[in-house]
């Protein structure tokens, strides 16, 4: 009987041991990702005042664009005027008087 529990206790030690690696192998694994953690928050508190700056910017842009497109009597970036004749002046065709000889 002896012999049967000491075959038992050696067996009880082999997965003691076996399971705290297991629990020490999780630990540092979740060592790791408590690190990632912490950086990809840092992260994101270094990104926020930037977005909010962007996404002030993008409305005074849209703001700037918008006050240039309704305005009439301006010319430029986001306004076109339908009206507005691009050439001045119509293409005329003359007759050629004369026939050059162009190198034959």
């Amino acid at each position: 009987m002896n012999a049967k529990l000491l075959k038992e206790n050696t067996y009880l030690k082999k997965e003691n041991a076996k399971l705290i690696k297991k629990v020490k192998a999780k630990g540092s694994l979740l060592t790791g990702e408590l690190i990632n953690l912490k950086k990809t928050q840092r992260k994101l508190s270094e990104t926020k005042p930037k977005l909010k700056k962007f996404n002030f910017d993008s409305e005074k842009l849209d703001e700037v664009l918008a006050t240039r497109s309704r305005d009439p009597g301006k010319e430029g970036f986001g306004y076109m005027d339908k009206e507005k004749v691009v050439m001045k002046s119509p293409t005329v065709f003359v007759k050629a008087t004369n026939c050059v000889d162009l190198g034959k």
